[in-house]
């Protein structure tokens, strides 16, 4: 993965193309003073929705789940 480190002065002048690097998997890394302060990273996403019920039947709470353990 492709690393681009630019200085924040700079980035806030492109920051529309910085956006769309990381969002394209660039690491990006903003700089003050030539130090690391900052990295662009894009939302990561839920990969499929979520869907009630969908562990039905896949549990199982045995009676005495509660009984003490002495």
């Amino acid at each position: 993965m492709a690393t681009r480190v630019i200085d924040i002065e700079q980035a806030k002048r492109g920051l529309a193309e910085l956006v769309d690097e990381a969002t394209r998997g660039t690491n990006v890394v903003l700089t003050q003073d030539g130090e690391p302060v900052a990295r662009v990273v894009p939302i990561q996403r839920a990969k499929r929705a979520r869907r009630l019920g969908s562990a039905k039947g896949k549990v199982v709470v045995h009676p005495d789940f509660d009984a003490s353990l002495q």
